[in-house]
């Protein structure tokens, strides 16, 4: 597994355009990595994936599987034979199977304090059984004790080395309050020699604190300072479970997702799990001019037209707009947003063209202070 940054432009971003490698398959970011509701929409709107993607696939465990695990051959067993149903052939593969902060059992709150030993051999050993791209240590979200992550690690470890086959630790950082734990954790990863880190949003549009922890933490780590360093020290860095906009009932807001890519993001994946009634009104088209997600039933209201037809049938509609959103985002990640990272013109750079987006103009300037403040610390 190799990671090099082809393009990275310092001034005011820490977006780069760079080369993942992994069993043979390669990828460049950024890059909107596939889910497989991402492909059953694509399968829909009868478009075709590029071979280049990421995909990402895996589950949200339940309370039945959690306590299952590693305990009850049946429930381990059906659980690897979901994730290899789920495999994309001649891909680079994630498989993540989530581990949620609590779960809520009979009216009551039951939160995960810990994955124990058979737990985590058992979610580890089910993505080397079918040989996933890359091994996902199985944290819990709402991680609260660096022991826990510890023990974790550890476990990650030994199961690798007992199914002796050579994969790569995705270094996983779950959405957590105790922000003074990401930059052990990151320490301890690279004491492994991670190169590919994940940050799990959970269906969060843009915990500042959690991904600005995050990053600061890698470079200060790598003592990353400026474009030139050497290739020993690129890494390759994932979003998990991304709420693509702002969350709110006004008829236009931000798109957020693909801004993550300013603070040198290469992936983002979107929300994998839940579902629920479709309601046609609150589907969103999502317009690449200027960042902004507008409500279908009123897009004329701001002179916004989709260029396809959008179904009356609600679940038929979310697909077409889904599939579509990722194909601009596809094409503004190769064209535009490459584009302007390896632009040497200071006054033409990702920077200008992030402030263009007069839709998410409060979450840009946010955004670009957080890199200020990283940049700061390093």
């Amino acid at each position: 597994m190799t990671v090099e940054w082809l393009y990275n432009e310092e001034l005011n971003t820490l977006g780069h355009v760079a080369k993942l490698k992994i069993d043979g398959h390669t990828a460049i970011s950024p890059q909107h990595a596939l889910t497989i509701q991402d492909i059953d929409a694509f399968t829909t709107a009868n478009v075709k994936t590029t071979s280049d993607n990421i995909v990402i696939s895996g589950e949200s465990i339940d309370y039945a599987t959690f306590q299952g695990l590693g305990k009850q051959a049946t429930i381990t067993d059906a659980l690897t034979e979901r994730l290899e149903n789920k495999i994309i052939p001649d891909r680079i593969n994630f498989v993540y199977s989530r581990i949620p902060s609590d779960y809520k059992v009979n009216n009551s709150i039951h939160p995960v304090l810990n994955v124990d030993d058979l737990q985590a051999s058992a979610l580890v050993g089910a993505q080397l059984d079918v040989n996933a791209s890359g091994i996902i240590p199985p944290m819990p979200n709402g991680l609260r004790s660096y022991k826990v992550f510890k023990r974790i690690l550890d476990r990650t470890k030994i199961e690798i080395q007992t199914f002796n086959k050579k994969k790569e630790i995705i270094g996983l950082i779950p959405k957590t309050d105790h922000l003074d734990l990401i930059p052990l954790m990151i320490k301890d990863y690279e004491k492994l020699d991670v190169d590919i880190f994940a940050i799990d949003f959970c269906g969060a549009y843009l915990p500042r604190a959690l991904i600005r922890t995050t990053v600061r933490a890698i470079r200060e780590t790598r003592k990353i300072k400026n474009k030139k360093e050497p290739k020993d020290k690129h890494y390759y860095l994932h979003i998990f479970d991304s709420a693509s906009c702002v969350k709110t009932t006004s008829p236009t807001t931000a798109i957020t997702d693909i801004l993550t890519h300013a603070y040198g993001v290469d992936s983002t994946s979107g929300v994998m799990w839940g579902g629920g009634k479709l309601d046609r009104n609150k589907l969103r088209y999502y317009n690449m001019v200027d960042y902004g997600a507008y409500s279908i039933g009123r897009m004329n209201e701001f002179g916004v037209t989709a260029p396809f037809q959008i179904p009356e049938i609600p679940t038929r509609a979310y697909k077409i707009l889904r599939a579509h959103r990722i194909i601009d985002y596809t094409n503004d990640c190769k064209t535009n947003i490459t584009e302007k990272i390896s632009n040497a013109d200071q006054t033409n750079n990702y920077a200008s063209y992030l402030n263009s987006k007069t839709r998410a103009k409060e979450q840009v300037t946010n955004i670009l202070l957080d890199i200020k403040e990283i940049k700061a610390h390093i």
